[in-house]
């Protein structure tokens, strides 16, 4: 039950600081990904808190169709050569946040032979592992442009 408990409160901390950065990052492309993962994480919230309250609890996937459309790609952003620290850091907090759920849910699905919390943990764990990619993602849009300018006459470049 403490994994469980500790699970809920990360998906708070996670939904919380979603919508923090989507406050600071008001009219730009990535305020309602902010937005979108916040829901999503209120949404991982709710399944936690019905298992922990219902361990025979089923998981409804088709409640997450509508996220499929949210994951964007680095195409779908227009950035200016140049970022601040502030971006990175902010990408960087939110991968750190996203493996340390996928971490503790791993760890989650090796502690039971629950079949049902065995298939919600392996929902949870895709849903976090595609958010991890999305930052990711993002990070190298925004830092990708300054290093191949910085040094563009050293080495051979990844494609991107």
């Amino acid at each position: 039950m403490k994994l469980l408990e500790k699970a809920i409160q990360m998906e708070v901390d996670a939904g919380e600081y979603y919508i923090q950065q989507a406050s600071k990052n008001q009219g730009t492309p990535v305020e309602n990904a902010f937005i979108m993962l916040a829901k999503e994480e209120k949404k991982h919230e709710d399944i936690l808190g019905r298992f922990l309250s219902d361990p025979t609890y089923m998981i409804d996937e088709s409640q997450f169709a509508d996220s499929e459309q949210f994951l964007v790609r680095p195409d779908d952003f227009k950035v200016e050569a140049g970022y601040t620290a502030d971006q990175l850091e902010v990408y960087r907090v939110a991968m750190e946040m996203e493996q340390k759920m996928i971490e503790l849910y791993r760890d989650m699905e090796k502690e039971t032979t629950n079949s049902k919390a065995l298939l919600v943990l392996g929902f949870l764990i895709r849903q976090e592992e595609r958010h991890y990619s999305l930052f990711d993602s993002l990070e190298k849009l925004v830092r990708r442009p300054v290093d191949w300018v910085e040094a563009a006459e050293f080495g051979e470049r990844e494609e991107y």
